[in-house]
Order: structure tokens, then C-alpha cells, then sequence
């Protein structure tokens, strides 16, 4: 998570492109302008350390990261890095997790005979952030005033800033991780992530990932 000038908060969900985005920003701006836990050795060796005390950290959520900062939080202004739908979320975990089992035998054992229809209904969803709950506060407001994009770090002047491939969703479908549902699967986890849906509906139409019953019908 990067804060800009002291004034610009960069809050940055897991697995939804964010660190292509902080990173970029970190490498853009000049170091004294910004404070970043995360994307270089030492931002992720401060992000740690920042963690185990308690403190703002890489994927610290919005209303934690308000609360931990000396600045009143009108003086902020909270963008939200989140470039993936939450199908493409819950698919990049499932096969992160099938790799990393198949590489090393051990890590994510639970995974090793599970089928994509049954990860889904199993309790293994923690690292998947619901945006709506990152972005709330205790009281239900919605703080972040606006989405990165990659419009933003051109604005930066971040040079041929482009979607890095492992978060443009599953190379081989035009609709990201969607072709991988069927749509039985997919109805069941929308309800789930409803919350989300209703927080960014537009974004998610207008960016081209809205789901389709002939796109969903396929399986794997």
C-alpha cells in the first residue's frame, strides 16, 4: 500500500492486480514523496514488521488503514486498487493453490483432489477479499472515492504501463476466469460476493467482465 504525499491512500486488495498498479507508482514517484509497505525488499520487510505490531500493512483494509494514520480523514483521499472481478479472484486462488500444491507435494494439501465445483463450496475462501467489506467501516460507509486504473498511472506518468498477464485473468478466454464456471457454480458464488456486486455493478459491465449464460455453460 503506498501513501502519496501524505494525503493519497493506495489501498491495495489481494489478488486483484493491485501490485502491478503499486508498484508502478512506487517506481514512478520520487522516494520522499511516497511511503509504500509492499513492492520493493524493504516495503515488504516494513510491511511485515508492521503487521506483526499491529500496524498498516500491504493489504491493510480501508477503514483500518483511517484509523492507524495521524491525518484526520478528511484530509485523505482514498483510491482502491482492485482491477479484477471477484470470478477471476476466486479462480486465480484456486489454481495459485493447485500450482503451488503440484510444485511442492505439501503446500495447500486440502487442494490436491478438488475440483474446481467443490473448492467453491468449501471453506478454503479466506484469502478472497469481499470488496464491500474491505472498503467499510463498522458503520457501513463505503470511504474509497475512487477505483485505480491504469489511466491513473499514466497521469503519473508511468512509462507503457500495461496489465501485467497474470492478472488479465486466464490467458486462453477472452473473459477472464468466467469460461471456467458453470453456471450452476456461478450462481451459487454470486450470492456470496452479492455485497460486492451491488457496491460496483457498472464497473464490472463496463470493463467487460459481465458474466453470460454461454460463456458460463462451459465447464472444466
Amino acid at each position: 500500500m503506498p501513501i502519496i504525499n501524505k494525503r493519497i491512500v493506495i489501498a491495495h486488495m489481494k489478488k486483484c492486480g493491485g501490485t502491478s498498479v503499486c508498484k508502478g507508482i512506487v517506481v514512478a514517484l520520487p522516494s520522499h514523496s511516497v511511503k509504500h509497505w509492499g513492492y520493493t525488499l524493504e516495503g515488504e520487510k516494513r510491511s511485515a514488521r508492521s503487521r506483526r505490531s499491529g500496524g498498516i500493512w500491504k493489504h491493510s483494509p480501508v477503514a483500518d488503514t483511517l484509523a492507524k494514520l495521524p491525518k484526520a480523514h478528511s484530509a485523505l483521499t482514498v483510491y482502491l486498487a482492485s482491477l479484477r472481478p471477484w470470478w477471476d479472484r476466486v479462480c486465480s486462488y484456486y489454481f495459485n493453490a493447485k500450482r503451488h500444491n503440484q510444485l511442492t507435494g505439501t503446500k495447500y494439501a486440502w487442494v490436491a483432489n478438488m475440483s474446481f465445483a467443490e473448492y467453491i463450496r468449501r471453506p478454503y475462501l479466506e484469502e478472497v477479499v469481499y470488496r464491500d467489506r474491505f472498503c467499510k467501516n463498522s458503520e457501513g460507509i463505503v470511504r474509497p472515492e475512487h477505483f485505480v486504473s491504469y489511466e491513473l498511472m499514466a497521469g503519473l506518468r508511468v512509462q507503457d504501463a500495461s496489465l501485467s498477464a497474470h492478472n488479465m485473468g486466464h490467458a486462453r478466454f477472452s473473459d477472464g476466469y468466467c469460461m471456467l464456471y458453470k453456471l450452476g457454480d456461478f450462481a451459487y458464488k454470486e450470492e456470496t460476493f452479492a455485497g460486492e456486486s451491488a457496491l460496483c455493478p457498472v464497473r464490472s459491465r463496463a470493463i467487460g467482465f459481465e458474466p453470460h449464460a454461454s460463456v458460463l455453460g462451459n465447464t472444466r
